[in-house]
């Protein structure tokens, strides 16, 4: 797994590319506590470049999702491609989690109300 981190008004964005699995979650999960000692602010991870996610990606996700709550943040996973959506929907994991189809969206979503 490859991670690109940038920082946009709303939130911090979190690219990841390759595989999610037990091999890199850990990768991610130090990435996420970095992000959620660094201060307040939402993030979104950028599922689009994301091959394959196995169930310690999954369990990271949801720890992800846990940990951004209790700082008072929000999660948003953004643009997962179809094998990863599939794994989402077939674990249920769509229904607890906050998904949109792009990165914009996300932001859309995480900005104040007007």
């Amino acid at each position: 797994m490859r991670s690109v981190v940038s920082q946009h008004q709303h939130a911090v964005v979190i690219g990841l590319s390759g595989e999610l699995d037990a091999h890199t979650t850990g990768r991610l999960r130090s990435l996420l506590a970095e992000q959620l000692l660094a201060g307040p602010g939402n993030l979104v991870l950028d599922l689009a470049q994301l091959s394959f996610i196995d169930s310690a990606g999954l369990a990271a996700l949801i720890s992800a999702d846990k940990g951004t709550r209790r700082a008072g943040m929000r999660l948003v996973l953004a643009a997962p491609g179809s094998s990863v959506r599939k794994v989402l929907g077939l674990t249920g994991i769509d229904a607890v989690l906050t998904i949109v189809d792009s990165v914009e969206q996300a932001l859309d979503l995480l900005a104040p109300p007007p």
